[in-house]
């Protein structure tokens, strides 16, 4: 007769990565920190018509790409 042993719960491991977090969300806390910087810095870059021609300007490009 043999006996099976196993090592460890089997559990999987959640440990805080930062490498795969920045892989992740690493563009979208880019784009937030320019926005937020460009807000403050830029006269007139939060407006309501700025933010319409940005809208704009994207999506031709998205439509091209």
């Amino acid at each position: 007769m043999s006996s099976v042993s196993t090592s460890g719960s089997g559990a999987p491991k959640s440990s805080f990565s930062f490498g795969r977090i920045w892989d992740q969300y690493g563009m979208l806390v880019v784009f937030a920190v320019l926005f937020i910087a460009c807000a403050i810095f830029v006269p007139n870059f939060a407006t309501f018509i700025n933010m319409k021609g940005l809208g704009l300007a994207i999506s031709m490009s998205g439509m091209v790409a």
